[in-house]
């Protein structure tokens, strides 16, 4: 027959992996939103002073990439881009018709 002090402490127990639980849910979604391709793309063309809202959809341009650069074609809203990613240097972003 079980302790009441063991079952106390088990009901606490599950209260408090409930809490924890429930606590992590938004940064869970949080990383789960920063590993997203596009929101990635995006960013480096909003910190170059483009609009890019919201992003839609990003493929790689295979065409276009190197070994030593990858080139991404971004589609925000009504907008489109090609953004190039060159080793350690600053994305360059430009904007297509």
């Amino acid at each position: 027959m079980p302790r009441w002090g063991a079952v106390r402490a088990s009901g606490a127990r599950r209260r408090m992996l409930a809490a924890l639980a429930l606590a992590l849910v938004p940064i869970a979604a949080a990383l789960a939103q920063e590993d997203d391709p596009a929101e990635i793309v995006a960013d480096a063309v909003r910190a170059r002073g483009f609009a890019c809202d919201p992003a839609v959809a990003v493929e790689r341009d295979e065409a276009a990439s190197r070994a030593d650069e990858a080139v991404w074609i971004l589609r925000c809203g009504g907008q489109r881009y090609r953004v190039r990613f060159p080793g350690d240097e600053e994305p360059q972003v430009e904007r297509l018709d």
